[in-house]
Formats: C-alpha cells, sequence, structure tokens
C-alpha cells in the first residue's frame, strides 16, 4: 500500500499549486497515515460485492465527508477505486 501511495501521492501533488504544495502533503500524510489501522482492516478484493471492501468503505467515506452520500455514486466510486487500485499494484509490482 505504501508504494501505492506514493504514486497517488505524487500524482496529487502535482496538481497543487507549489506555494502550497507542501502544506497539502503534510495533511494529506496524516490523514493517510491516521487511516491506516482503519483502511488495512477492510477487505481489498477486487471481485464482487464490493461492499463491506476496502474500496466501498472509501468511497462511502468520500461521500460522507462531502456531504453527497447516495449508495448509486458509492458503487460507482467503488469500482473505480478497484480499477484505480488494481493499476497502480501492476504499476509498482
Amino acid at each position: 500500500m505504501d508504494k501505492a501511495y506514493f504514486v497517488a501521492r505524487t500524482g496529487l501533488a502535482a496538481g497543487v499549486p507549489d506555494h502550497l504544495r507542501d502544506s497539502y502533503l503534510e495533511r494529506l500524510d496524516k490523514r493517510y497515515n491516521g487511516r491506516q489501522c482503519e483502511y488495512g482492516a477492510w477487505k481489498s478484493t477486487m471481485g464482487e460485492p464490493l461492499k463491506g471492501t476496502l474500496f466501498w468503505e472509501y468511497g462511502k467515506r468520500l461521500c460522507l465527508d462531502a456531504g453527497v452520500y447516495n449508495p448509486a455514486v458509492v458503487v460507482v466510486m467503488a469500482n473505480n477505486a478497484a480499477s484505480l487500485f488494481e493499476m497502480m499494484h501492476k504499476l509498482v509490482a
């Protein structure tokens, strides 16, 4: 997961203006480190069903944090997250 996070972190940081990048990365790292135990408890299987997997729970958390929870949106996000994770895994493997 650390390798996948590094790939995602680098990509996300590229879109942040230089003068904001350090504080952005500090907040991102803090959130990532704080969620490791929680994320580690979820299954990371990429098959069906997605409910209860890392991808589902992460998508649900994003929707809840944004105040727009919708199960159909969570399904789309979980599917996209699973695809993204699979791609990152192939890149770092």
